[in-house]
């Protein structure tokens, strides 16, 4: 059945510099249909009523795209040129006499240049001072539907960040700051944990010696065989299958779980050499207990070590971050240097370099960084690393 809708859109436009392009998306089309857009500008002084209003500024027919859906761009040729005409008989005609209206074409004048700027001498080319106000849009298509389409009215700004936006126009530099945060936190949370459990662990281990050690070095051996990321790649599949979504932090606490044994494989080497000091023995003469002599006596040794360690071990939680994001695994919602390499990515954006080299460059700095420090410490609490 041929129906008839009517969608309506304010925008308060209060800027200096007029918007790049407007974009009308309609979903929910499965055939061609009939689209005219209405624009009423902001009053201005000295300017009639009658010539705010611009009917049917773009009037056409258009076709669907095999996804249902209609992508209407105000810079687009046909529309470009029909605003421009609605422009020059409602407002420039009566408003500007420096040129004649058959030289204003669009490849001299803008028209949205011209919707955005005061009507008077001179708003053919733009230079005008901008009308701010409230700009309303209505949007009437015409057509048969199964039920009624959606409609959606998008404004493209002009301005951009330093590193640029992505085709969504989100500005790239605030998606860096924001993922800085979340690899640090992320980076830090999985570094201290598997240094933790791996410093208790190991100490146990080493100190105790004999079946103790036997039993806990052979469930390090197992925890150590198995692929982490084959088992976290089909866990977050499983997940994202039944429930839609797995969250980072699960992701992060299943690799704390099988990041800890090399950690604990190390510290158990040195726990067995300090157990051996004469101190050691001074302390079980006087009646230490063990959980004494290792908390305050064993442990105590290898923090230093443990330390600069953990800050090796920080880069591993962001690279895996962003390996499960590239294979489309990651949590879309989290705005991370990985998920906008990855969507660089989905987009086939390769031409758009400002879109990936900056999270590429920063994941890649960030690890360097910390492997700079991490080697640095290890030369300073370890003596006979130190180079003549």
């Amino acid at each position: 059945m041929f129906t008839g809708y009517a969608y309506v859109f304010k925008y308060e436009y209060e800027w200096d510099i007029p918007t790049k392009d407007i974009v009308v998306l309609i979903k929910g089309v499965n055939q061609s249909i009939n689209v005219g857009i209405d624009i009423v500008r902001p009053p201005q002084e000295n300017i009639s009523e009658e010539c705010r209003y611009l009917d049917n500024a773009i009037y056409s027919e258009y076709l669907p795209t095999g996804r249902g859906e209609i992508r209407i761009f105000f810079t687009g040729l046909k529309e470009s040129e029909s605003l421009l005409e609605k422009l020059k008989y409602t407002l420039i005609s009566n408003f500007d006499k420096t040129i004649s209206l058959d030289k204003i074409t669009t490849s001299t004048a803008n028209p949205i240049v011209i919707l955005f700027s005061k009507a008077g001498p001179g708003m053919s080319m733009g230079k005008t001072e901008p009308l701010k106000g409230e700009y309303t849009f209505v949007i009437k298509i015409e057509g048969e539907f199964k039920e009624q389409p959606q409609t959606q009215l998008v404004i493209v700004g002009s301005c951009y960040g330093w590193l640029g936006t992505d085709k969504y126009g989100r500005d790239i530099f605030v998606g860096i700051l924001w993922g800085s945060h979340i690899a640090l936190v992320m980076g830090v949370t999985y570094a201290f944990a598997v240094t933790f459990i791996g410093l208790l662990y190991g100490s146990i281990s080493g100190y105790f010696g004999g079946k103790v050690d036997y039993i806990m070095q052979r469930i390090v051996e197992i925890m150590y065989s198995i692929p982490a990321f084959a088992f976290v790649i089909l866990l977050v599949y499983t997940f994202k299958t039944m429930y839609g979504g797995i969250s980072i932090w699960v992701i992060i606490g299943v690799y704390i779980i099988f990041g800890w044994p090399y950690m604990s494989m190390v510290i158990r080497s040195m726990a067995m050499q300090i157990k051996a000091q004469p101190y050691i023995e001074a302390a079980k003469a006087l009646g230490a207990s063990t959980a004494r002599i290792l908390f305050r006596h064993v442990m105590p040794q290898m923090i230093p070590y443990s330390f600069a360690m953990m800050v090796l071990t920080i880069p591993n939680a962001i690279m895996i971050e962003a390996a499960l994001n590239v294979l489309g695994l990651g949590n879309p919602w989290i705005p991370s240097w990985g998920r906008i390499l990855a969507s660089a990515i989905d987009e086939g954006t390769l031409t758009a370099w400002w879109w990936y080299v900056p999270p590429g460059l920063m994941i890649a700095l960030t690890g360097i960084t910390f492997i700079f420090i991490g080697n640095a410490l290890e030369t300073i609490l370890n003596p006979k690393l130190k180079r003549l």
